[in-house]
């Protein structure tokens, strides 16, 4: 049996019970319920209890809002806080920038790394064959963030998702289009 962060077991072999008690680490055997909210530039830490921190962001970056990827103002998660990783979107004079962030408990802080700067129209997720792909848009460009990171280049004017499961539907800055599959290869129409 678990309750709390103790363990107790017992045998009832020959009509005796024998308890025997292991007190865990926390680290060890995480179990306890966090959720993170986000309203405009205030991040609170709450945990099951209720108990709730504000958080002091850290950034080196000005911005008004900040929300997660998915356009909320809540995540909830089971485990460990310091080991809680995630990414949230920046909002600064009608642009975006993308950030990864780790959650400090002991400081009370939540600490900022710069994936992409605050000069996006848009970032946003779209579920493409039961996974997340994040599209960056600028100047009525798009492009899927990891091709973005290595050229630093816009291919499309428009990337959508299809009835094909496997496949997303494009078009280009020259006004092709076609089909993308898994892998990012690029179909054009005939």
């Amino acid at each position: 049996l678990l309750i709390g962060n103790i363990v107790k077991t017992f045998s009832l072999q020959g009509f005796q019970a024998i308890f025997l008690i292991i007190r865990l680490q926390s680290e060890v055997y995480p179990k306890t319920h966090y959720s993170l909210s986000l309203s405009n530039n205030e991040v609170i830490l709450s945990l099951a209890n209720s108990d709730k921190k504000p958080l002091q962001v850290i950034t080196d970056t000005p911005f008004e809002s900040i929300n997660f990827i998915d356009k909320t103002q809540f995540q909830r998660w089971v485990g460990g806080v310091n080991s809680h990783r995630g990414k949230v979107i920046l909002n600064y004079g009608g642009k975006k920038g993308l950030y990864s962030f780790q959650i400090d408990d002991y400081n009370q802080t939540m600490i900022l790394e710069e994936i992409l700067p605050i000069e996006f129209d848009d970032i946003y997720e779209d579920i493409y064959k039961d996974e997340p792909l994040l599209i960056v848009a600028k100047n009525n460009q798009q492009e899927i963030l990891q091709m973005y990171k290595k050229t630093k280049e816009f291919r499309f004017t428009k990337l959508f998702k299809t009835d094909a499961p496997i496949y997303l539907r494009y078009e280009k800055i020259d006004g092709t289009q076609g089909w993308m599959n898994r892998q990012g290869e690029l179909f054009d129409d005939i």
